[in-house]
Protein backbone atom coordinates (compact mmCIF):
# COMPACT_ATOMS: atom_id res chain seq x y z
CA UNK A 1 0.00 0.00 0.00
CA UNK A 2 2.78 2.17 0.85
CA UNK A 3 4.49 2.22 -2.90
CA UNK A 4 1.07 2.51 -4.04
CA UNK A 5 0.78 5.74 -1.82
CA UNK A 6 4.06 6.96 -2.87
CA UNK A 7 3.07 6.84 -7.06
CA UNK A 8 0.24 8.18 -6.45
CA UNK A 9 0.90 11.14 -4.00
CA UNK A 10 -1.78 9.62 -1.70
CA UNK A 11 -0.75 8.99 2.03
CA UNK A 12 -1.09 4.98 2.19
CA UNK A 13 -3.35 5.37 4.90
CA UNK A 14 -5.69 8.00 3.31
CA UNK A 15 -6.36 5.15 0.83
CA UNK A 16 -7.04 2.05 3.23
CA UNK A 17 -9.87 4.48 4.95
CA UNK A 18 -11.36 5.40 1.60
CA UNK A 19 -14.62 3.38 0.94
CA UNK A 20 -16.18 2.34 -2.47
CA UNK A 21 -19.11 4.82 -3.22
CA UNK A 22 -20.24 8.21 -2.74
CA UNK A 23 -18.99 8.83 0.90
CA UNK A 24 -16.45 11.61 1.25
CA UNK A 25 -16.73 12.91 -1.81
CA UNK A 26 -14.49 15.76 -1.27
CA UNK A 27 -11.23 13.92 -0.17
CA UNK A 28 -11.96 11.49 -3.13
CA UNK A 29 -12.30 14.71 -5.42
CA UNK A 30 -8.64 15.99 -4.00
CA UNK A 31 -7.07 12.30 -4.30
CA UNK A 32 -6.21 12.72 -8.25
CA UNK A 33 -5.60 16.79 -7.86
CA UNK A 34 -1.69 16.46 -8.37
CA UNK A 35 -1.61 13.42 -10.53
CA UNK A 36 0.46 13.87 -14.02
CA UNK A 37 -1.05 11.80 -16.81
CA UNK A 38 0.10 10.95 -20.63
CA UNK A 39 -3.91 11.15 -21.59
CA UNK A 40 -5.63 14.14 -20.10
CA UNK A 41 -8.99 12.61 -19.14
CA UNK A 42 -7.11 9.69 -17.11
CA UNK A 43 -7.52 12.14 -14.15
CA UNK A 44 -11.32 11.85 -14.15
CA UNK A 45 -11.20 7.95 -15.29
CA UNK A 46 -9.13 7.10 -12.49
CA UNK A 47 -12.04 8.07 -10.11
CA UNK A 48 -14.49 6.45 -11.46
CA UNK A 49 -14.03 3.05 -9.54
CA UNK A 50 -13.28 5.03 -6.57
CA UNK A 51 -17.06 6.31 -6.75
CA UNK A 52 -18.20 3.37 -7.77
CA UNK A 53 -19.50 4.72 -11.16
CA UNK A 54 -19.50 3.30 -14.55
CA UNK A 55 -19.25 5.67 -17.49
CA UNK A 56 -17.79 5.56 -21.12
CA UNK A 57 -14.65 6.39 -21.38
CA UNK A 58 -14.11 8.69 -24.55
CA UNK A 59 -10.63 9.38 -24.95
CA UNK A 60 -10.41 12.06 -27.00
CA UNK A 61 -12.94 14.58 -25.19
CA UNK A 62 -11.21 16.12 -23.06
CA UNK A 63 -10.54 16.39 -19.49
CA UNK A 64 -12.94 19.25 -18.62
CA UNK A 65 -15.84 17.26 -20.33
CA UNK A 66 -14.37 14.11 -18.64
CA UNK A 67 -14.62 15.39 -15.06
CA UNK A 68 -17.73 17.23 -15.86
CA UNK A 69 -19.64 13.88 -16.62
CA UNK A 70 -17.89 12.38 -13.62
CA UNK A 71 -19.07 14.94 -11.33
CA UNK A 72 -22.38 15.07 -12.89
CA UNK A 73 -23.01 11.26 -11.97
CA UNK A 74 -21.75 11.70 -8.39
CA UNK A 75 -24.05 14.13 -7.82
CA UNK A 76 -26.79 12.40 -8.84
CA UNK A 77 -25.67 9.38 -7.11
CA UNK A 78 -24.34 11.63 -3.57
CA UNK A 79 -26.65 14.48 -3.86
CA UNK A 80 -23.65 15.99 -2.39
CA UNK A 81 -23.58 19.35 -3.51
CA UNK A 82 -20.78 20.63 -1.82
CA UNK A 83 -18.85 18.77 -5.09
CA UNK A 84 -20.51 22.45 -6.60
CA UNK A 85 -18.49 24.64 -4.34
CA UNK A 86 -15.72 25.56 -5.90
CA UNK A 87 -12.90 28.40 -7.15
CA UNK A 88 -11.25 28.94 -10.12
CA UNK A 89 -12.15 28.18 -13.98
CA UNK A 90 -15.50 26.97 -14.66
CA UNK A 91 -15.73 24.04 -17.40
CA UNK A 92 -16.22 24.64 -20.56
CA UNK A 93 -18.45 21.56 -20.31
CA UNK A 94 -21.14 22.80 -17.58
CA UNK A 95 -20.48 26.28 -16.26
CA UNK A 96 -21.39 24.74 -12.83
CA UNK A 97 -18.75 22.76 -12.53
CA UNK A 98 -15.24 23.44 -12.19
CA UNK A 99 -12.60 22.74 -15.75
CA UNK A 100 -10.42 21.27 -13.42
CA UNK A 101 -10.18 18.63 -10.73
CA UNK A 102 -7.50 21.16 -8.28
CA UNK A 103 -10.67 23.48 -7.97
CA UNK A 104 -12.16 21.00 -5.67
CA UNK A 105 -9.16 21.98 -2.93
CA UNK A 106 -10.26 25.32 -2.30
CA UNK A 107 -14.12 25.58 -1.87
CA UNK A 108 -16.00 28.73 -1.57
CA UNK A 109 -15.52 30.00 2.09
CA UNK A 110 -19.43 30.29 3.36
CA UNK A 111 -19.51 33.18 6.06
Amino acid sequence: MGEMGAANGVDAQVLLSLQHGSENVRQKLCLPSTRVSTKQEDIAYSLFNIFDVSILVTYGEGQQRALGRLLQEVLTRSGDVTILAWTGKASDYNSCLPAYIASQHHPISRH
